[in-house]
């Protein structure tokens, strides 16, 4: 085989590798794992959104919040305390005026000097005054920035799939989506937070960078006749 001959070989290799998918494989994706490894260290670990800002702060709205609702330790069935500092749902019973409890020498109302009978009922919820930021305070979980991680299935379900000869980044259950669209775009209880997991323009310059130098390497590993695996 002529230098000629065997050149125009390896063109058609060439070709036979960006037509039947070895493109994908050995630029795109390594391209969009980096693409994606990158947007996931912005949200989870800085805890900034997709403009550069960061999230905004985790509510700190009154809530009650039940056993399920935590990933780790830390429920304690309690309820709301009243102005006496007494639990909701228990009964206050006026004290005897007594000499051994000084209330002879103490000029408050019976009321101020109760009795509490217990309200026995099991309780099924926890309230927390401090909301959602108390919920993750009480487990252990990061409060000093937003990172979108509280089971962290949401942030796994985020992956780079291999689709025909392309490359998409997304989320692939319904449940973590559904979470994504409130957090992102707000319900009727809340408003979004905006992009987070959309890569940023930063991030977007980064993959092309890396996408042209995997398709340079590529393209001189089947000219040069080595078809190295591209890092």
């Amino acid at each position: 085989m002529t230098d000629l001959e065997t050149h125009i070989s390896r063109l058609e290799e060439l070709n036979a590798a960006l037509v039947g998918g070895d493109l994908v494989d050995l630029a795109i994706m390594p391209a969009a794992e980096g693409l994606l490894l990158a947007i996931k260290n912005r949200v989870v670990n800085q805890g900034i959104g997709t403009d550069g800002n960061s999230l905004r702060q985790y509510s700190t709205d009154p809530i009650y919040v039940t056993k399920n609702q935590f990933i780790k330790g830390g429920f304690n069935a309690q309820g709301k305390n009243n102005v006496f500092g007494n639990t909701l749902g228990d009964r206050i019973i006026p004290s005897a005026r007594l000499k051994s409890n000084g209330v002879k020498k103490n000029k408050r109302t019976a009321v101020f000097n109760a009795l509490v009978k217990p309200n026995y009922q099991e309780r099924k919820s926890m309230y927390l005054k401090d909301g959602y930021k108390e919920l993750r305070d009480i487990q252990g979980l990061r409060t000093d920035i937003t990172n979108m991680r509280y089971s962290g299935q949401m942030v796994e379900d985020y992956q780079a799939q291999k689709v025909a000869q392309s490359v998409l980044l997304g989320i692939i259950t319904e449940r973590s989506a559904e979470i994504y669209n409130g957090q992102t775009f707000g319900t009727s209880k809340m408003s979004g937070r905006g992009l987070f997991f959309a890569a940023s323009e930063e991030e977007k310059q980064e993959f092309l960078s890396r996408t042209s130098l995997s398709l340079t390497r590529l393209t001189r590993g089947y000219i040069s006749g080595a078809t190295a695996t591209i890092e």
